[in-house]
């Protein structure tokens, strides 16, 4: 999120507002990826996502 909206709750509501479209749709779960020591990692953090330790993401560039 663009910083002169950080902490203002907007990124709560809006995984407020993802979740309970996804509950709708019957799905109960979701996953996502940031990057490792960023504010991102932290926010999800306190938004109770559950970090996985054992997921390793590989790219090639060719």
């Amino acid at each position: 999120m663009a910083p002169n909206y950080q902490q203002q709750g907007l990124g709560q509501q809006l995984i407020n507002e993802i979740q309970s479209a996804l509950v709708k749709q019957d799905i109960h779960s979701m996953m996502l990826m940031t990057r490792p020591h960023s504010g991102a990692q932290k926010f999800y953090g306190k938004t109770g996502f559950q970090q996985l330790t054992d997921l390793a993401v590989f790219t090639a560039a060719f």
